[in-house]
């Protein structure tokens, strides 16, 4: 038995036969071409391939993963776009004359590499997703077909790890990997599934083939492991299961909640299975794109009474319509914008679509008599915005009262997602009974990073010194005036984020469903 030390990227226990995943070897001998024109044709038309590709992968992980893990495979679409990289292999195509494969082979080296010697950890982790789209064009220049293997029962080994490649072997039992950092798109995705994963550890190849355990709690690979570790590690999953349905606190007793982001009932039923302590948002907009119309009354009324009935007494959360900018329903009217990031989304949407809102709220009401339900409103900036929508509950309550409809007291939050909403926290926190800080928008507002542009992906930084302190003074503004705070986005689900969070004072996550067990076990560890 041979035991090895390894770096941990995402939590779990793994035990199964070594597999080495060698698809990226793919060819890229130098060759000279005939005819530039001919050969510029060729790339261009792995570039539209490897663009549809991507977008099916999209589609694959939105139902996976969720849309805002999703959100990867867009940016990998804007690489495609990217005026200089493409440029650049039209170049080496051009003044070389060399093939296509070769040519992508040579910018993504060079591309990657100055990625990767930056002094940013986040910038140079985005050397990844270049590869990721160069390999994609390299075997689709190759004729190689989409490589489809699940991988069950086994441990699969990677000199370096790309976002398409977790979702291919998704129902592995782990993965190892020669490198890797919590901050690559590859890391937060193998967390955000339950992966789990551990880096590393050179001359992998030679393992392949020989049974392993992966502890990626302890940090620990066993190569051939004896009887009694064997023994151990296989009944190790009972106890776990049983250890993470008990109530979390921290060393000063305060409870950490850890709960789920949902898009629909059905991954309600995958967040209550992992044991989540409630619903920390459903974005509703799901129900409006999943529809060819506008949902009636009635329809949301039936969702939102089935999720509530489901977790029996634990809060759910329902963010209002939340459209505009990136996330567009087909049957809606959206006036053109020169910058719909900074446009009519969130609650503004709302406010120009009072009807629309109307019934989704009404619907809510109708729905709190099965359960602890709260409302919650997107992209507040000011006092007023929030006038508005109480002023819309009291017309939803007097039409319920006219219709002898009975309900209930429902709590109200909003989001912050903006540096406004953060530095008027003091006098939100006032007007509500909870906020929920939005780190991806918080961020991409903060940093002025268009985060759905690839141009600027290098400058996206959730860790930036400056967003923790926004997060930091939201949460202490809030509590002075008795009011509960959540954080969901990327930065919730980060284990190298949990124990920090937790000493800024929240009281509760909200991350993906399948991450909700990760991350129970991780504030137990930081207690």
């Amino acid at each position: 038995m041979e035991k090895i030390d390894v770096k941990v990227v995402s939590e779990g226990v793994a035990i199964g036969k070594i597999r080495y995943y060698n698809d990226v070897k793919l060819n890229i001998n130098r060759f000279e071409i005939e005819d530039v024109s001919t050969e510029i044709a060729r790339f261009n038309n792995a570039r539209i391939r490897a663009k549809e590709e991507l977008k099916e992968i999209y589609k694959e992980a939105v139902n996976s993963v969720g849309k805002e893990m999703a959100e990867i495979f867009e940016v990998c679409q804007l690489i495609l776009l990217d005026e200089e990289y493409v440029n650049k292999i039209k170049d080496k195509i051009t003044t070389e004359n060399v093939n296509s494969e070769y040519a992508i082979y040579l910018v993504s080296k060079e591309v990657s590499e100055r990625l990767k010697n930056s002094d940013d950890i986040y910038l140079s982790d985005r050397a990844t997703d270049i590869n990721d789209v160069s390999n994609r064009m390299i075997r689709i220049l190759n004729e190689r077909e989409n490589y489809v293997d699940d991988h069950r029962g086994e441990i699969v080994i990677f000199d370096e790890v790309t976002p398409s490649e977790i979702l291919r072997v998704s129902k592995s039992e782990g993965i190892i990997t020669k490198v890797s950092s919590g901050m690559s798109h590859a890391s937060i995705m193998s967390r955000n599934m339950g992966l789990v994963h551990v880096s590393g550890i050179s001359s992998l190849e030679k393992f392949a083939g020989k049974t392993a355990i992966v502890d990626a709690y302890k940090g620990v690979l066993y190569i051939e492991p004896d009887e009694a570790i064997l023994k151990y590690y296989s009944e190790l999953g009972e106890s776990e299961q049983e250890m993470i349905k008990d109530i979390l606190s921290t060393s000063s007793g305060k409870t950490i909640k850890v709960m789920a982001n949902v898009n629909s009932y059905e991954e309600a039923k995958i967040a209550k299975e992992n044991y989540s302590d409630g619903i920390g948002l459903f974005r509703t907009e799901f129900i409006y794109m999943n529809s060819d119309k506008l949902p009636t009354e009635d329809e949301q009324y039936n969702i939102y009474r089935d999720v509530l009935e489901l977790f029996d007494g634990k809060p759910v959360i329902i963010r209002t319509l939340d459209t505009g900018a990136d996330k567009r329903i087909n049957y809606l009217d959206y006036s053109g914008e020169n910058n719909p990031a900074l446009g009519l989304r969130g609650i503004r949407y709302s406010m120009n679509n009072k009807d629309i809102l109307l019934t989704q709220i009404k619907a809510v009401y109708r729905a709190s008599l099965y359960g602890d339900v709260r409302l919650m409103f997107p992209m507040i900036t000011s006092v007023e915005e929030i006038g508005f929508i109480k002023n819309i509950i009291s017309e939803v309550k007097k039409e319920l009262d006219s219709e002898n409809i009975e309900y209930n007291a429902v709590k109200l939050g909003i989001m912050i997602e903006t540096p406004a909403a953060a530095m008027l926290s003091d006098v939100l926190a006032k007007e509500v009974d909870f906020f929920s800080i939005g780190t991806n928008d918080l961020t991409q507002y903060s940093l002025a990073v268009d985060r759905d542009n690839a141009l600027v992906a290098e400058f996206y930084n959730p860790y930036h010194e400056g967003i923790l302190r926004l997060i930091k003074l939201t949460i202490k503004n809030a509590h002075n005036e008795n009011c509960e705070v959540s954080i969901c986005g990327e930065l919730a689900a980060d284990i190298n984020m949990t124990e920090r969070l937790c000493e800024m004072g929240m009281d509760s996550l909200s991350v993906a469903p399948v991450m909700v067990q990760k991350i129970k076990k991780n504030i137990r560890k930081n207690e």
